[in-house]
């Protein structure tokens, strides 16, 4: 399929597309809407080394701070800090709990460390957040002091205190709406395509002509008063289901321009599709340009020609198959100058082996 194709789709299935959309939005909404609220709450701490003598010792406690914030980035949120801090603030959980509301993250090239702490309620938030970096300052003394000596060779200070946040940092409606709209657009739009692509049944003249490898000579529009009125002797003159008739009429003029007659065949898959009133009208065009027209109706269970025609039924087709009248007194005079039709006569029990018979192959 080509860009066209795709578009094709997309126009007739839109309907599809619109509905899938509307309910991933609707799911977006409906789970942000039943999503606890998560506040969070960071506080900064400053890695160092020890006081420096000179400026080679400085240079050297720079990079090892540096390589030293990217552990303890892994370690603040481990079980002995989370433990510590469950027993100084009294929280009713466990440390492997508490350690998923804990993140800490380190920028490039920089001796910060970010301790961001997220939970239900911003107080809380903000008082497990100053707890972990104090723990987490003590840990850090405790680590790095060498045995036998009282002072740590590194320490983090803190420089920026958590605060209480007053905004929620999840959900995020407009994000979360968003996300459902560009994703219910594209599964609306494979739901489309996957639908089109199963889909065996033909709807444009496109369709019929690569599937048939002819060109289609004529298209008749829909028209929802066609029951009450099926023929187009019955409509307005320039209504444009008679006009169409009259295009399809004047196309088939170019077929075999030669031939002093034509023989068309009307058929369909399946049956209430347009048959008999198709070949009605077409006759009827037909004859109304001019020509001499014979219309032999062949369908022998449904039978209509007679009725929308306003002719009798009891003779026609199958009573001339089976020899009991002759052909030319079948043929009935139509109201319309220049058509006669031999109608389906009485249904017979046995349509198809009626029509496969040898007087009808003669």
């Amino acid at each position: 399929m080509d860009l066209r194709d795709y578009l094709n789709i997309l126009r007739h299935r839109w309907l599809l597309i619109a509905s899938v959309t509307l309910g991933v939005v609707a799911l977006a909404a409906l789970a942000t809407w039943r999503t606890t609220p998560q506040y969070a709450s960071s506080t900064d701490l400053f890695i160092s080394t020890s006081q420096a003598s000179d400026d080679g010792q400085a240079l050297q406690g720079s990079q090892f701070s540096l390589q030293r914030v990217k552990s303890y980035a892994e370690m603040v949120n481990q079980n002995e800090i989370t433990r510590r801090v469950i027993q100084r603030l009294d929280l009713d959980e466990t440390p492997t709990e508490l350690s998923g509301q804990i993140t800490a993250t380190s920028q490039l090239d920089t001796v910060i460390l970010t301790i961001t702490v997220t939970d239900p309620s911003p107080e809380r938030a903000q008082r497990i957040a100053e707890t972990t970096a104090d723990v987490f300052v003590g840990y850090v003394g405790e680590l790095e002091t060498p045995p036998g000596q009282d002072q740590a060779t590194i320490k983090a200070t803190v420089t920026n205190q958590a605060t209480e946040p007053k905004s929620p940092v999840s959900p995020q409606p407009l994000r979360n709406l968003g996300l459902g709209l560009v994703l219910g657009l594209l599964l609306g739009a494979g739901l489309a395509v996957l639908r089109e692509t199963l889909d065996t049944s033909v709807k444009t003249h496109r369709q019929l002509e690569e599937l048939a490898e002819a060109p289609v000579i004529g298209a008749i529009p829909f028209d929802g008063g066609a029951d009450g009125a099926p023929l187009i002797s019955e409509i307005d003159t320039y209504a444009p289901r008679a006009e169409a008739f009259r295009v399809l009429r004047t196309n088939l003029q170019f077929i075999d321009p030669d031939a002093n007659k034509k023989v068309f065949v009307l058929s369909s898959a399946l049956p209430g599709e347009g048959k008999s009133t198709t070949a009605c009208n077409l006759a009827l065009a037909l004859a109304e340009g001019g020509q001499k027209v014979a219309l032999v109706e062949g369908d022998l269970r449904r039978p209509r020609v007679a009725q929308y025609l306003g002719l009798v039924d009891a003779v026609g087709l199958t009573t001339v198959l089976v020899g009991r009248i002759e052909l030319a007194d079948a043929m009935q005079e139509t109201q319309f100058p220049g058509l006669s039709v031999l109608s389906s006569g009485k249904t017979p029990p046995n349509p198809a082996e009626l029509l496969q018979s040898r007087a009808m192959n003669s």
